[in-house]
């Protein structure tokens, strides 16, 4: 038991340096890719824009939460995106 909690509080305690992000297109279509843990939101809708046609915004599948420009200066990590999302 001893060792299994030691390896529970390590993983707890592990510093994530990526997010890996799965989001979804308006047509459905996914866009996969692994972005630094301290890029900002802005960096992801920059990385997405070109792929998308028409305005889109950001958001968390579940629980719901639509992103806005208030959050586009925080990183990944603040918006609690890391190690992985869907969006």
């Amino acid at each position: 038991e001893e060792a299994a909690e030691a390896a529970r509080v390590a993983q707890a305690s592990k510093e994530y340096t990526e997010a890996r992000l799965q989001i979804r297109r308006p047509d459905g279509q996914p866009i996969t890719h692994t972005f630094q843990s301290t890029d900002t939101l802005q960096v992801v809708y920059d990385h997405v824009s070109p792929q998308v046609i028409g305005p889109f915004q950001l958001a968390t599948t579940f629980p719901r939460k639509i992103f806005g420009d208030p959050e586009m200066g925080k990183t990944l990590k603040e918006l609690g995106l890391v190690p992985s999302a869907v969006l």
